[in-house]
């Protein structure tokens, strides 16, 4: 696969969390936000128009931990672990 790059500034929070997310990144834009379960399955996929203010509804995902992947306007990628309460 092709390795993460950092996305300058990203912060991802609260987290844990229980209904929503908020992205935030420092001079970039975000093309696309993914979450994935353990077993690797997409359970959010969104992508431009989707990404609505940078918050990300998480209130039907169940507790445990995912892996959110952010792809930003010059392509650099950057997971970050994310826990559902």
């Amino acid at each position: 696969g092709i390795a993460d790059q950092k996305i300058e500034g990203l912060s991802v929070y609260p987290n844990p969390a229980s209904d929503r997310v908020v992205i935030r990144t420092v001079n970039s834009s975000i093309e696309a936000i993914t979450i994935y379960d353990m077993t690797g399955k997409a359970v959010i996929d969104l992508h431009n128009a989707d990404v609505d203010n940078l918050s990300v509804n998480t209130s039907k995902l169940q507790g445990g931990v995912y892996i959110m992947k952010v792809v930003d306007s010059n392509n650099a990628q950057q997971s970050v672990k994310l826990v559902i309460r």
